[in-house]
């Protein structure tokens, strides 16, 4: 059982006020000004620091704030392994690509190999999705590219292929160069995506930014997107699994693959060293070999 000081700690940090963390908690502030104070003289360091009227945690105090949410979270995965259904919730979580481009084929595939198990999906970014992964909201997350593997267990999903696409034989089709493509109006993701922070670094790599196109418009559904790439209204880039069907039926084309294509890693990332660890582990290979399935025997590359 998690120590009650801890409890009123995370609590603290999270309401930001001894007086809402009071009254979370059905305790008197004194009750949570001693806890905070015999946890400092537990572990030798000031975890707050006053500035006027509000209550700012310490360096230490952060760090010591990462690791009890993950004692917490290790709490109650301990009570979902003493519990007497074996088949407990699969809760994860997935970046927006990877979620509009991946899970619309894998998640199916998901729910028959895993069919006593309730499947829920959240869809964040990247650091959102750790958040919830340290805070034990979920149990394993799907991110695009790089993590810090000291910290978490990462291993390799796949390898997806980030293209520029346009209407098969539309207008754009014959652009041979990104100035020619730049004549086009630019269908792309909303500031602040992980997609929209991968195109804007390749373009700056051939000296081309986004205002350097006839007009841009930006919109949060993939579908949109590609709907109206479909219509030859723009050009997008995007990762070629999003499009998968329109490419292979015929309805949409790479944009200059000669000069603007990268692959990018999808990285499966859990907690180390709990009681989900291994069950998440194998989880990992049962995605593995879905996509394995899916793809015609290359999991890491669609």
């Amino acid at each position: 059982m998690l120590d009650v000081r801890l409890r009123t700690f995370l609590t603290l940090m999270e309401e930001k006020s001894t007086v809402r963390c009071a009254d979370v908690l059905h305790i008197t502030q004194p009750a949570v000004t001693q806890h905070v104070r015999a946890l400092e003289k537990e572990y030798g360091a000031q975890l707050f620091t006053k500035e006027g009227r509000c209550l700012v945690p310490t360096d230490k105090g952060r760090v010591f704030y990462q690791m009890a949410r993950r004692m917490a979270a290790m709490e109650h995965q301990l009570r979902d392994a003493m519990s007497e259904h074996p088949a407990t919730p699969l809760h994860f979580g997935v970046t927006r690509s990877i979620g509009e481009s991946v899970m619309p084929s894998l998640a199916p595939k998901m729910m028959r190999a895993l069919p006593d198990r309730q499947i829920r999906m959240l869809l964040q970014n990247t650091r959102m999705l750790l958040e919830a992964l340290e805070s034990g909201s979920i149990d394993f997350a799907l991110l695009e590219g790089n993590v810090n593997h000291q910290q978490y267990v990462c291993r390799p999903l796949m390898h997806a292929h980030f293209i520029g696409l346009c209407k098969r034989d539309g207008a754009y089709a014959a652009c041979s160069t990104l100035q020619e493509v730049c004549r086009a109006p630019l269908l792309l993701r909303e500031e602040g995506s992980g997609s929209r922070e991968i195109l804007e670094n390749e373009l700056r790599a051939h000296d081309v930014e986004i205002e350097d196109f006839a007009i841009y418009h930006e919109f949060e559904s993939i579908p949109v997107i590609l709907s109206l790439v479909a219509e030859d209204m723009g050009v997008t880039f995007i990762y070629k699994e999003a499009a998968w069907e329109s490419i292979k039926n015929g309805v949409l084309q790479p944009l200059v693959p000669h000069i603007f294509s990268i692959h990018r890693q999808f990285t499966f990332v859990t907690l180390p060293h709990t009681p989900h660890t291994a069950g998440n582990l194998k989880i990992y290979a049962l995605l593995c070999k879905l996509l394995e399935l899916e793809r015609g025997g290359n999991p890491r590359s669609f």
